[in-house]
């Protein structure tokens, strides 16, 4: 699997930056600086066991993440969300030790080949 979806980050760009580079500039550091507190929050709450928060904090990496074609670290996410359901009766948080523990390898493969690409089209994050 791709860490970025180029055609999603290019379809992203055109359509809803309307090919304004310093709109997508703007959008993708957000982007950066949103995924790596989540990551941040996601962590806490995973010392904590705080499983509302960790829950949410996935949520929102999925869906921020997958806006700009980073389907890798959208897909990790997603996991986290899925097995983070801490109102089923067959919760187990032990199946998230290792997940949580590989979340900042694959935010700094999406922030850097989000940096990457928006390098490619003259913007710099």
């Amino acid at each position: 699997m791709q860490v970025i979806d180029t055609d999603i980050l290019r379809r992203f760009y055109d359509e809803v930056c309307d090919n304004e580079l310093e709109i997508l500039v703007d959008i993708a550091s957000d982007c950066v600086t949103e995924t790596q507190a989540l990551s941040t929050e996601i962590h806490n709450s995973f010392t904590t066991k705080d499983w509302e928060v960790f829950n949410r904090s996935a949520h929102s990496m999925k869906s921020t993440a997958k806006s700009l074609g980073g389907d890798q670290l959208s897909e990790h996410a997603k996991h986290l969300e899925h097995n983070s359901c801490y109102k089923d009766d067959d919760f187990t948080p032990s199946v998230l030790t290792e997940p949580v523990a590989e979340l900042n390898q694959h935010v700094n493969a999406f922030v850097a080949e989000l940096r990457n690409e928006v390098a490619k089209l003259g913007g710099t994050i």
